[in-house]
C-alpha cells in the first residue's frame, strides 16, 4: 500500500494541531487556576459546578436572612425585656394599697409612676430598625401604639368619643381603656368635628366614665413577618405588638396591659372627699388591676420564651449552611483548582511530544516520491 506525501502532511498536521490544543488548554488551566474554564471543557463537571454555584449563593442569602433575623432578635429581646421589668417593678412600688390610698402624696406618686411606666411601655412597643417598627405586625411602617384621653369622659352605651386630638390615630385600629369591649375598633375618625372625635365598633359599657379617661391604640396587625432561613421553611421574626401589651385573646395570655395600668391609675385618681367615694371599692379594683398585671407579667414571659426558641431555630439554621457551604466549598477546590505542578509537568511532556512531532514531520516530508515506490 502507498501513502502519498499529501496524506502524510495532512496527518501530520492534524496531530500538530490536536498536540497544540491540549498544550493551549494546560497553559490556560495553569494561568486561570482552574480545570473548567467553559463548559466543552468539561460538560459533566460545568453541571456540577454550577449546580454547587447555586447552591452556595442560596446558602449565602439565607445567612443573610438569619443575620438581619438576629439583630431583630436582639433589640426585640431587649425591648421585651425591658417590658417585662417595668411590669415587675410595680409590685415593689406598689405594696401597701390600703397605705397608699390613704396618704394623698403617696396616692400622687404611684399615679406619676403608673403613668411613667405606661410611656415606657408605649415607647419599647413603638421599637423600630431603619423605620421598620418591630411589634406592628405587617402594618409596620407607621407606630403601632398610640394614646389619647376621652376628653369629655364616657357614657355607658355609647360609641361617639370626644378625642381632642387624632394624630396618629386611623380607623381600624385597635381600641383598649376602662369600659371598652375586647375588639372594639374605630369604625369613623372625625377630624373636622369641634373637638375631634373617633366612633367605635363596641359600646361603652361599665357605666359612665370620667373627663380625661386614658385609651390606647394599636394601629398594627397581627400577623407574621416571616423570612426564608430554609429553602421552602419560613419562620416568623416578630412578635404582635397587640398579643405583648393589649391582648384580647393571644397566644401567650389574655391581659391587656395597657388598659389594666389605665384602670387602676383612674381609680387613684378617685377623689377620697367625694360623698360617693367607696374606699373598699377602690382597694379591690386595684388589687384586681395588680393581680392582672402580674399575668401580663407571665405574658411577656411567656412571648419572650417564644422569641428565644426562634432563635435557637435560626442559629442551628446558620450552622446547617455553615457546614454544607464549607463542604460545597472543598468540593470545588477539589474539583475545580487546577494542581499548578501537575500540569506544568503535563505541559512539558505536551511540548516535548510536539518537539517530537515536528522533527519527525520535517524527515518525512523531505523524502520523494522515489523514497515510496
Amino acid at each position: 500500500m502507498r501513502v502519498t506525501q499529501n496524506i502524510s502532511a495532512e496527518n501530520s498536521l492534524y496531530y500538530l494541531q490536536k498536540t497544540m490544543a491540549r498544550m493551549d488548554s494546560t497553559q490556560e488551566k495553569i494561568a486561570s487556576g482552574v480545570n473548567v474554564n467553559r463548559p466543552s471543557d468539561d460538560p459533566v463537571m460545568t453541571q456540577l459546578l454550577l449546580t454547587i454555584n447555586d447552591n452556595l449563593s442560596s446558602a449565602d442569602q439565607f445567612k443573610s436572612n438569619i443575620s438581619r433575623s438576629q439583630t431583630w432578635f436582639g433589640i426585640a429581646d431587649a425591648a421585651m425585656s425591658a417590658m417585662t421589668k417595668s411590669i415587675s417593678d410595680l409590685s415593689s412600688k406598689i405594696s401597701s394599697v390600703g397605705d397608699l390610698i390613704s396618704d394623698e402624696q403617696e396616692r400622687k406618686n404611684a399615679i406619676s409612676y403608673l403613668t411613667a411606666t405606661k410611656k415606657t411601655l408605649l415607647d419599647m412597643g413603638n421599637t423600630d430598625i431603619g423605620g421598620v417598627y418591630m411589634f406592628a405586625g405587617t402594618k409596620n411602617q407607621t407606630p403601632p401604639f398610640q394614646q389619647a384621653t376621652a376628653i369629655n369622659g364616657m357614657t355607658d352605651g355609647s360609641t361617639l368619643i370626644d378625642v381632642g386630638s387624632v394624630d396618629g390615630l386611623a380607623e381600624g385600629m385597635e381600641v383598649s381603656g376602662p369600659g371598652i369591649q375586647p375588639g372594639t375598633k374605630i369604625t369613623v375618625l372625625d377630624s373636622l368635628s369641634n373637638p375631634p372625635s373617633i366612633t367605635i365598633s363596641k359600646p361603652v359599657t361599665g357605666g359612665n366614665y370620667p373627663k380625661n379617661t386614658p385609651l390606647s391604640f394599636y394601629g398594627g396587625n397581627a400577623e407574621d413577618v416571616n423570612v426564608e432561613i430554609i429553602k421552602g421553611n419560613t419562620e416568623a421574626v416578630n412578635i404582635p405588638g397587640n398579643h405583648l401589651l393589649a391582648s384580647q385573646d393571644g397566644p401567650y395570655g389574655k391581659v391587656n396591659i395597657l388598659g389594666t395600668l389605665d384602670r387602676i391609675i383612674m381609680e387613684l385618681e378617685k377623689d377620697p372627699a367625694d360623698p360617693l367615694y367607696n374606699k373598699e371599692q377602690v382597694i379591690q379594683n386595684i388589687y384586681s388591676g395588680m393581680k392582672d398585671l402580674t399575668k401580663g407579667t407571665q405574658q411577656l414571659i411567656g412571648a419572650t420564651v417564644e422569641l428565644q426558641a426562634r432563635q435557637v431555630r435560626f442559629d442551628a439554621a446558620n450552622t446547617m449552611h455553615d457546614t454544607i457551604s464549607n463542604m460545597y466549598k472543598r468540593v470545588l477546590s477539589t474539583q475545580q483548582t487546577a494542581d499548578v505542578t501537575k500540569q506544568a509537568v503535563f505541559l512539558n511532556q505536551q511540548q516535548t511530544a510536539y518537539q517530537a512531532t515536528l522533527s519527525s514531520t520535517a524527515k518525512i516530508m523531505s523524502m520523494s516520491l522515489l523514497d515510496y515506490m
